[in-house]
């Protein structure tokens, strides 16, 4: 016999077992899933509109589900959380879990959908610029050969595309189902209640795009079609899509339900995994669910999901939890446990309330992982399906179990889609459990690879896999970079890569690259067959740096003017060090210069008449530039008018010796000229310094006098039309290392004005000692917001972080950079992977050559002979050729992409080789 005491206790034993396992992560039933259902039930988006929100002033898609829900969804921009520190990323998260705190309505539902799949994009006439040359074809095959990453993963990488999608669900009845039939009050009554979820709609939308927009996203709203085509990329396979592609981007019908449009072929499903499509272009879905919490998290988490390289889908159900009583009976029952697993809990309960109490918030949360396997059909994959060997991968880097859906992967699927996150789906899938606000955010796939510049030019892979672009014209302010290239690191390979890149997005724009033994002949051969190319070879021709003072107008430059002195004291102090040069200096040095010009003018613009003996004016004719002795006769006339000591004039006079009269150096700077006011400028200009290099004077004033005269080509017409986009390049800028105070001067001067006019200045170097200790470098450095850095030796980076923990300059920010910068890597002749410090954009990326870079940065006589030889043989075959040394580089290119090589040595091509790669022109093989 039970006595009633006893039967009462049995209850509360009973009830509190019940109550610690619903504490516990939930194990769905067995077979929930009802054999021969077909997947359009579970499509549930039927029609949009657009709707004004106000005090978000913009009109959003609003979209319409079967059950009455209304929907609104956001595309993200991925974190590149790569160059972030912890508390960076912390404090962008924590925008969000605050976002997620406010949101209390209980028919408010919330997804993060990270989508990743294969980049295999073909290039299209948006990319193509509106004029078509050699540099646009190359951009077009470079475009094409980053697209086989995709379809054929080298080296550990593979071209992914990802995409992150917000979704935000308000449920309800339908509108028009519920007026059905009703009366005039009902109707007024059931528009009110719509007008009610318009408003929470609203209200949830303010508060989600305060998050975002705090966590630095940036969004951008999910429109119709772009719906509708995201649900056909879910549901069908990739070939399918490929062969089907005019139908798969159809726009969507305004007549008919959006979710009747989403299929064009029927998607089989299995208890285990959902078939796109028949036969060989069939693909699968295979699901899994996140079963049990990781114990602890830490910021930046599922950045290591970028780590699969399959495509997949990560999929986060959110939605708010507005009853939490049950915790406080939990609480009490649990207080007397002495079980391990009791214990926990009761901890975990009562640390719960107490952050509740702190305004933090409990959400549902589910998690989802989504497999696409390519051309497996889902009879398939249990022998074929990828799903367990990647989650033998990603519980160890998460910390944190997963279970394979074998039982129910159509509805773990349909949960998963856009706007389907319903308490009726969720509820049958029975993965949720409930979360904190701030833990929430640790668990959320938001991460991506390096995002690169929004302006496109230079083509690369992420480290991640994504295709980026590098821009540094994508800049606020100045674009000018400073390149720093380890030896080996492909950095001849890069800036003809940048070279072609920029031609192709800016074809009326014009490079110049001053180099010492010039290593981009073949890029000059090639400019000369459309642009045209010249060639400065000093001291043969040498810039005068008097050109360009006078405008056409007859007035004086004021923008040159400064330069034109500081390339003086720069002379000056090169030979005589000890002379100390000060502002007083340069004024008057300024004010003798502006004399002589205005003499020269005065002298243009009248004659004297022997007739009536009087000074008349004079027909326009060539202006007679300044010699560099006219100017120093007017130096002591310049110090009367200031007021200024003459010992002033003495010592510039002294220190101008040497570049005037019969000084060693008059030829460059004391010479009769006449301006040239020609303003046709060729596509490339190559400035080779291998004849002055000899002389460390020449050859510093020589770069800064070729930096005049590009200064004079690249200045607007008068018109006020502005000049397309300029290149300047100049490699081994340790040619600029003098200590000139007036050197550095010239430089940010220089700079600045090269800005104003719309040209990217561009520095180059393999020694880290250039632009950490020599003055006209560390200047370029400086001036320049946009970095590159090409892979580092150890001692390199390991010098760069000593000199940081001493608080020297160590060219970077921080020993964080240091790390990222020991964590590149390269592989001669395939890859090398390099750092992006911009001005808009900081990460890694991998560069991969393709035969038209190696080609165009050809520098070896045996391969320079090679093209000049195979170029003559294709205008000797078809003399009506316009262009043979791009025909040439093409073939090569595109034969030899690493040059042409016997046991690893560079040779000639054999004439028979000749002949194979002539008969692929007549085969239509080249372009």
């Amino acid at each position: 016999m039970i006595f009633p005491s006893a039967i009462s206790t049995q209850k509360i034993l009973h009830k509190a077992k019940r109550l610690i396992e619903d504490a516990r992560p939930l194990r769905p039933p067995q077979l929930l899933f009802a054999q021969g259902e077909s997947i359009e039930k579970f499509l549930l988006p039927e029609d949009s509109f657009e709707w004004p929100f106000m005090g978000i002033e913009e009109y959003f898609t609003i979209f319409l589900m079967k059950d009455g829900a209304l929907g609104v969804g956001l595309w993200l921009t991925p974190i590149a959380s790569e160059m972030l520190t912890e508390a960076e990323l912390s404090s962008r998260l924590e925008s969000l879990a605050d976002m997620f705190a406010k949101i209390k309505n209980p028919d408010v539902s919330m997804q993060i959908i990270f989508d990743a799949e294969p980049d295999t994009q073909s290039y299209c006439h948006e990319q193509q610029t509106e004029k078509k040359n050699f540099a646009t074809t190359i951009a077009k095959k470079r475009f094409e050969f980053l697209s086989e990453f995709a379809r054929h993963p080298k080296n550990g990488l593979r071209m992914m595309k990802r995409r992150i999608l917000l979704t935000l669900r308000v449920s309800g009845e339908h509108p028009a189902r519920s007026m059905k039939g009703f009366s005039d009050s009902e109707q007024a009554a059931a528009e009110k209640s719509f007008q009610s979820r318009i408003s929470a709609l609203r209200d949830t939308l303010t508060h989600v795009k305060a998050g975002v927009l705090g966590a630095h996203f940036q969004l951008k709203i999910l429109n119709r079609d772009e719906c509708l085509w995201f649900f056909r990329d879910s549901l069908h396979s990739f070939e399918m899509r490929s062969s089907s592609q005019p139908r798969h981007i159809t726009q969507s019908k305004s007549n008919s339900s959006l979710s009747k449009q989403m299929l064009y072929h029927s998607v089989h499903m299995t208890p285990s995994g959902l078939g796109l499509g028949e036969g060989l272009s069939a693909d699968s879905w295979q699901c899994a669910s996140l079963l049990d919490l990781p114990e602890s998290t830490v910021s930046g988490l599922m950045a290591k999901l970028l780590s699969i390289k399959h495509t997949h889908r990560i999929v986060v159900n959110i939605r708010p939890v507005v009853k939490s009583s049950d915790l406080d009976s939990k609480r009490y029952l649990l207080k007397n446990a002495d079980d391990a697993f009791g214990v926990r809990q009761f901890e975990d309960i009562t640390a719960t309330q107490a952050r509740l109490n702190r305004e933090e918030s409990l959400l549902a949360f589910s998690l989802h992982v989504l497999l696409r396997n390519e051309k497996v059909a889902v009879e398939q994959l249990e022998e074929h399906g990828l799903m367990r060997s990647v989650l033998s991968d990603i519980s160890p880097l998460l910390n944190c179990a997963f279970i394979e859906e074998n039982l129910c992967a159509p509805l773990v699927f349909a949960a998963s889609l856009p706007f389907q996150n319903s308490k009726e789906i969720v509820s049958l899938v029975g993965r949720e459990t409930r979360l904190l606000s701030r833990n929430l955010v640790s668990l959320l796939p938001l991460y991506g690879g390096f995002q690169g510049s929004r302006l496109p030019m230079v083509q690369m892979i992420s480290r991640a896999g994504d295709r980026i672009h590098l821009n540094p014209r994508d800049s606020n302010g100045a674009s000018h970079l400073a390149v720093l290239g380890g030896s080996g690191a492909g950095k001849s390979f890069s800036i003809a890569n940048m070279v072609t890149s920029f031609m192709g997005q800016y074809p009326k724009g014009r490079v110049f690259i001053i180099d010492k033994k010039t290593s981009y002949a073949a890029l000059a051969w090639l400019a000369a067959e459309e642009g045209g190319s010249s060639y400065f070879n000093p001291p043969k021709n040498f810039p005068n740096i008097f050109s360009g003072l006078m405008t056409s107008d007859m007035v004086i430059d004021e923008d040159r003017l400064p330069s034109v002195v500081h390339l003086l004291l720069t002379a000056v102090s090169l030979l005589s060090p000890k002379i100390d040069l000060e502002a007083t200096h340069r004024r008057v040095l300024s004010d003798a210069l502006r004399m002589t010009i205005e003499e020269k003018l005065r002298q243009a613009q009248t004659c004297f008449d022997p007739v009536t003996g009087t000074v008349v004016a004079a027909e326009r004719g060539r202006l007679s530039l300044p010699r560099l002795s006219e100017v120093v006769n007017n130096l002591s006339a310049a110090c009367d008018a200031l007021q200024f000591s003459s010992k002033i004039a003495d010592l510039l006079t002294e220190g101008f010796s040497p570049f005037v009269g019969c000084g060693p150096y008059a030829k460059f700077f004391d010479v009769s000229a006449s301006e040239d006011v020609s303003q046709s400028v060729p596509l490339l200009t190559l400035c080779d310094l291998d004849g002055v290099s000899g002389d460390p004077v020449l050859l510093v004033l020589t770069v800064q006098a070729i930096i005049l005269e590009i200064l004079r080509l690249v200045k607007p017409a008068s018109d006020g039309a502005p000049n397309p986009p300029s290149l300047l390049i100049i490699e081994e800028v340790g040619v600029l290392a003098s200590e000139s105070p007036a050197l550095v001067s010239f430089i940010r001067d220089a700079w600045k004005t090269m800005r104003k006019f719309g040209v990217t200045c561009v520095g180059v170097t393999n020694e880290v000692s250039d632009y950490r200790d020599k003055a006209g470098p560390k200047e370029i450095w400086n001036v320049s917001p946009n970095k590159l850095i090409l892979t580092q030796n150890a001692s390199a980076i390991a010098e760069m972080e000593s000199r940081l923990a001493e608080g020297k300059n160590g060219l970077v920010p921080s020993l964080y950079v240091c790390e990222i910068l020991r964590s590149l890597k390269m592989q001669k002749g395939e890859y090398a992977e390099a750092f992006w410090m911009g001005e808009s954009a900081q990460g890694t990326y991998v560069y991969v050559p393709t035969g038209f870079d190696y080609w165009c940065a050809a520098s070896d006589p045996i391969e320079l002979s090679t093209l000049k030889n195979l170029s003559s043989l294709v205008h000797e075959r078809e003399p009506e050729c316009l262009n043979p040394t791009f025909k040439a580089i093409c073939l090569l290119a595109e034969s030899f992409p690493r040059g042409v090589r016997e046991k690893g040595e560079l040779r000639a091509l054999h004439s028979s080789e000749r002949e194979a790669l002539i008969k692929k022109i007549h085969s239509n093989e080249v372009q």
